[in-house]
Parts: C-alpha cells; structure tokens; sequence
C-alpha cells in the first residue's frame, strides 16, 4: 500500500532520502552548540526561548514519506519518537508532534476546558498546556491539531501512566464555554461522531477534497515529484488522525471507507493498518 504515483521513485532515492532525516537531530544539535558558542550581544528572551528551527516539521515530512511508500513500520517509528515533553519547542510544533504520537500510538491528547493534557508512553510522564492566552485565530489553527490528535487517542487511553486521577474517562471533552472547539471543522465532526461515526468523513468532505488536489498540484510538476524536490508534506496529518481515530472506535469493512480519488483512498487505507497494529498490539 502505497500512495498512488509514488510507484516510479527509485528505493536508493526513498532509502537516501530516510537516511538523511535521520541524522538530522543529531547534526541540529551540533549546530546549535556552534551558534551557541559565538559571541553575541546578551538578551534577556534567549533562555528557555523556543527552538527556532523547523526540525519537527522535518521529520514529520520523513514519517510521511515513509508512509506513502509503504514503509508503515518506519513512518511509525519516526512518528511515535517525535513528541518531547521536555523539548523546547513552540506551541504549534509542540502540538504537532503530539498528533503525530497519537497517531503512531505513544502519545494520548485530552482536552480539557482551554487547556490541553498530552501524555507520553515509556514513563515520560504528561504535560499541560493551556490555550486561553492565545487569540481565536490561534486557538481554531491549535485546535486543528489538538482535536484529531485527542480523537486517535480514542481506544488508547487505558495504556497511559501518570495520568490526573479522571485520565481519559471522556475522550473528548469540549467545554461549552470554549469556542475554539465548537467552531473547529474537526470538532464537529468528532461530535458528529459519537451519534453516526460513519458520517465523519462526508463532514470533512472539504478537507478530502483540499488533499487531492493538494497531491494532484505536488505531482503537477513531473520534474520535482521525480526527484522527491517537491516542498510540502505528503500526509494530511489532522486528516490522517480523523481516520485513525476512527478506525480504532470501530471495525468497518473496507468497502465503507468514503473517499474522492486515489489520494484519500490511500489515506484510509494507512489509516486502516495503523489502527489495525494497535489494535493487535492490545
């Protein structure tokens, strides 16, 4: 299984390619520990500041190469390592490494009022993170993320340690008073889902729509899409998290999945194994 068009790219390129984001933590942090060594006029912000770099969104890329060449087990593995809770990271790298934990299943996310619990597997323990300081914008940008997120933390929520004494009772917990939640595409839906979860992917019809075409742009240009020089990432990631959540609430027979080309297809069908790994994992 496969993205479709990404048949005719060479193993060495997809291996190198792989390979490459690998190193990259390490050669990060080498460079940091260079820059941090030049001499430099003081500043009160620089202590504790976020890691300015796009290192998550990097390796984010790599899990979805891996995915969409049918390297499952590799793009698992990059993305259930991304999330640190004690990395120095802005709030939306922050969240998105956690989506892509949720999704590999070594992260959970609840939310709670205008915050957010994200617990990690192997005794890393949880972190909080409150929201209410951020304007509406932000937080319905945050909540694209942190609501699929909590949504493919659905069937995992008994595996979690160090957890508040509630832990994951309520998967989704919306507060009425926030409405960075109600006016969440994404938060619809998963309210939508506890009464028809079938009906999820017909209210995320748009954003099925968007990766298509957004696939079909990337493959647009032959000569960039052939040496994997395309800038983007490959795997809707709040999309793929619907659909994981989804498949991990319930079995469906395959011939149910709903989609619009060969694009979402792909995506339900990823979504269909990795629920299905963690499910026999179980």
């Amino acid at each position: 299984m496969r993205l479709a068009g990404t048949e005719a790219w060479g193993e060495d390129r997809i291996d190198a390619a792989l390979a490459f984001s690998a190193n990259l933590p390490s050669s990060g942090a080498a460079i940091r520990r260079l820059l941090a060594e030049r001499p430099r006029r003081p500043r009160r912000d620089v202590e504790g500041s976020p890691d300015p770099t796009d290192m998550p969104y990097k390796r984010g890329d790599a899990a979805a190469l891996a995915f969409a060449t049918g390297r499952i087990s590799a793009g698992l593995a990059i993305a259930g390592a991304l999330f640190e809770p004690q990395a120095r990271l802005t709030m939306m790298q922050r969240i998105f490494t956690a989506t892509l934990g949720a999704i590999a299943g070594t992260v959970a996310v609840q939310i709670r009022g205008e915050g957010l619990v994200i617990a990690a597997y192997e005794g890393q323990g949880h972190l909080l993170v409150s929201l209410g300081q951020h304007t509406l914008v932000e937080r319905r940008r945050l909540a694209d993320l942190a609501i699929p997120a909590a949504y493919a933390s659905l069937q995992l929520r008994t595996k979690i340690g160090r957890l508040p004494d509630d832990g994951f009772t309520q998967a989704f917990r919306f507060g009425v008073r926030d409405p960075f939640t109600r006016y969440s595409l994404f938060g619809q839906a998963v309210k939508g889902a506890e009464q028809a979860p079938n009906l999820v992917p017909i209210v995320l019809i748009g954003r099925f729509l968007e990766y298509e075409t957004y696939i079909g742009m990337l493959q647009s240009n032959q000569r960039s899409w052939a040496r994997l020089a395309f800038r983007g990432p490959l795997i809707d990631w709040p999309l793929l998290a619907m659909l994981v959540g989804l498949h991990r609430a319930q079995e469906m027979p395959e011939d149910s999945d709903f989609a619009l080309g060969p694009g979402t297809r792909f995506l339900q069908s990823l979504a269909r194994e990795i629920a299905g790994a963690a499910r026999a994992e179980a």
